[in-house]
């Protein structure tokens, strides 16, 4: 009797909300508001993985962008948490080469944790009020 089994590669990637909270919109004017996040990344144990996301739903061009209504607020997202080394849209293996542009690793059949850091920077002028809000489509490449 012959028994076996053939495994392949998989991750999953399960995300959590990036929430920088209620403020006072005078507090944009003269601070950044930063905010993180993680997200758990299981993936085949032997399996490296790199993680790349989006602009966002309500980008302009490079630029992220949360939106109320008609209203636009930028933010970035970044691999560190110093703030220093932006999180590109490269996803794949052969453009995701350094972990200071994004996620890198390698699985290990348990679930593992990806920091993300977030900011809003600070403008001129207080936003309009309101629930702003956006969606970034992160990819998994193994």
């Amino acid at each position: 009797m012959t028994v076996q089994i053939t495994i392949t590669a998989s991750c999953t990637i399960n995300a959590a909300t990036l929430d920088f909270g209620s403020n006072p919109g005078t507090t944009l004017v003269a601070a950044n508001i930063d905010a993180s996040s993680t997200v758990s990344v299981t993936c085949t144990s032997g399996s490296p993985y790199s993680i790349g996301m989006d602009n966002g739903a309500n980008a302009s061009g490079t630029q992220r962008r949360m939106k109320t209504g008609t209203n636009f607020l930028n933010y970035n997202l970044y691999v560190d948490a110093g703030r220093t080394n932006a999180w590109t849209t490269a996803a794949s293996s052969t453009t995701c080469t350094t972990a200071n542009s994004c996620a890198l690793g390698t699985g290990n059949g348990s679930a593992q944790s990806v920091s993300i850091y977030g900011r809003v920077p600070s403008i001129g002028t207080a936003p309009p009020t309101g629930a702003y809000s956006d969606t970034v489509l992160m990819t998994i490449t193994y």
